[in-house]
């Protein structure tokens, strides 16, 4: 019996009353919804992304989220047949959001965090966001935390909690230059200004801005906002764009980023008669490789070059297709991405950087020249060569020109491009027939390795002097290999002779010196110098 009852004449009146609660009454409610929405009976809603429907229940939708709400209220009088089309959500973080909004539960994971954050900070579903901003959050260190600002930056989530200080002064800081640390810096004190603003001076002496490009710091001088009353900060920029050793960290760190070792990047080639897919990272020091993402085109007989922190893949062969695309490797996302496509095909060419543009010269029966800017993604044609080459050439940078080495009718050309007078200037011509040889520049010389011809030479071109001399043999014989340069040393890898050795090259000693296990299995291929860490992107590949 509730209660006691108390008799009034013919009336029977209760002195109190108790109330109760159905614990489960919410979850089975939900469950019953969520039945329904399954088997699409009672539904009265249709949600559609990525041409995906979905059915669901308007009042249980507009309950949690007032985007529906005004959704609900406005668009679906234009939509007899209640059909929602939401043309800017992925559809698989749309039915994972769908999945919580009747189950409670929702699983994240370092593949879907990135969706489902956009998804739900637009369906205004907050429980949602704000767990996948915990997610990421439990994750930031130096490694990716710029990544994951990237991410959390597209869609206003700048109120992120970043330890700024420890990341900014971590060496091993993963950014593809030391310009997205100071920007990465400003944007997150000008999104708090007032209260962020008195920790300007201190995380500003933190970032090596010697290694910041000299145009922009002098421009911040006098127009970045957040300087205007800040003496002290403006110091530090005028004390590094007036150190007296200025030009040799311009030169020096322009090559040397702040975080990670040396590695190979290998893309494209063949083995044998079969072309190779799989792009690979070798740490230039030990036996440790990864595998990382494939090239969108398969490319070999391409050429390849690096630019502010990418790996730019030139031209080629697939099969029997000569190619004019061209493509970078990212390696913080670990993504190939296609470029705006050549004027020309071009393989077994060459390829080489000036002044922040990728130039691409001559090739197979090729005469042409043309260049890329990045920040245009455009190609610009430039002065042809003095003559077509025959079978190939390949292409360095020694101060303001570029060299381009290749044979024509059984002769070799040594050509000479001034980029700024857009004038070729023929040189003298090497000692040797060039077919399928590799080159290199340091300091003031070119050096000419192996080919088909005599494929263990290896020669010295001084352009001061105009003069060849001859060098130590390799230890073996290649055609078809690949060729980088770090500090005094060049390393070989690959190539068609077997069994042969990666080796490296100690040019102030004029010594040849096996190192590794074994070779690289490819030919025909392109290599180009990165600076990773291997241990830390296995970790961040993940959230690529």
């Amino acid at each position: 019996m509730a209660g006691a009852l108390e008799s009034n004449g013919n009336r029977c009146e209760s002195t109190y009353s108790e109330i109760y609660s159905n614990s489960s009454y919410s979850r089975v409610g939900l469950d019953v919804l969520n039945e329904q929405r399954q088997d699409g009976k009672l539904c009265d809603c249709i949600l559609e992304a990525e041409g995906e429907l979905f059915h669901v229940h308007k009042t249980l939708f507009a309950a949690v989220s007032p985007y529906f709400v005004a959704m609900f209220r406005h668009d679906v009088r234009k939509n007899a047949d209640a059909r929602i089309n939401l043309n800017d959500i992925d559809a698989a973080a749309l039915k994972a959001i769908i999945d919580y909004i009747y189950t409670g539960e929702i699983t994240i994971t370092v593949g879907t965090v990135q969706t489902l954050l956009s998804a739900s900070d637009l369906l205004q579903i907050d429980w949602v966001k704000n767990q996948c901003g915990l997610f990421l959050k439990r994750r930031v260190k130096s490694t990716n935390c710029f990544g994951i600002w990237r991410i959390a930056d597209e869609i206003t989530f700048l109120n992120i909690s970043l330890q700024l200080k420890m990341i900014i002064t971590d060496d091993n800081l993963y950014v593809k230059g030391e310009d997205i640390a100071y920007h990465g810096l400003l944007k997150w004190v000008k999104h708090d200004p007032e209260s962020r603003r008195f920790h300007l001076y201190e995380l500003m002496s933190q970032i090596h801005l010697p290694r910041v490009r000299p145009r922009l710091l002098k421009n911040h001088i006098f127009r970045e906002s957040v300087f205007k009353n800040d003496q002290k900060s403006k110091q530090l920029l005028t004390k590094a764009l007036s150190d007296s050793s200025f030009s040799f960290y311009e030169g020096y760190y322009s090559s040397s980023p702040r975080y990670g070792t040396p590695h190979v990047l290998f893309a494209g080639g063949m083995y044998g008669n079969k072309q190779l897919f799989p792009c690979k990272l070798r740490n230039i020091f030990f036996d440790e490789e990864l595998t990382i993402r494939p090239m969108k085109e398969h490319r070999n007989h391409l050429s390849v070059a690096s630019l502010s922190g990418f790996v730019y893949c030139t031209g080629g062969v697939n099969g029997s297709l000569l190619l004019r695309s061209a493509e970078y490797y990212d390696p913080i996302v670990n993504e190939w991405n296609l470029v705006a496509p050549m004027k020309d095909s071009h393989h077994s060419h060459g390829s080489c950087v000036f002044n922040n543009h990728i130039y691409v010269i001559g090739g197979y029966m090729n005469s042409t020249v043309e260049k890329y800017n990045p920040k245009t993604d455009k190609w610009y044609s430039c002065p042809n060569t003095p003559y077509q080459y025959s079978n190939g050439n390949r292409a360095a940078v020694i101060e303001n020109s570029i060299y381009s080495l290749g044979d024509y009718e059984s002769t070799t050309l040594n050509n000479r491009f001034d980029p700024r007078e857009g004038r070729w200037q023929k040189l003298s011509g090497a000692p040797y027939l060039w077919h399928c040889t590799e080159m290199a520049s340091y300091g003031q010389s070119l050096y000419c390795i192996g080919g088909a011809v005599d494929s263990r030479q290896c020669t010295r071109y001084d352009m001061r002097s105009d003069r060849w001399e001859t060098l130590s043999s390799m230890t073996s014989a290649r055609c078809g290999h690949s060729v980088v340069i770090y500090k005094n040393k060049i390393y070989v890898f690959g190539g068609n002779s077997y069994p042969c050795y990666d080796e490296r090259y100690y040019i102030r000693i004029n010594e040849w010196k096996r190192f590794g296990i074994e070779s690289i299995d490819r030919q025909y291929g392109g290599a180009a110098l990165t600076y990773t860490n291997l241990d830390n992107m296995k970790n961040f590949l993940c959230l690529s």
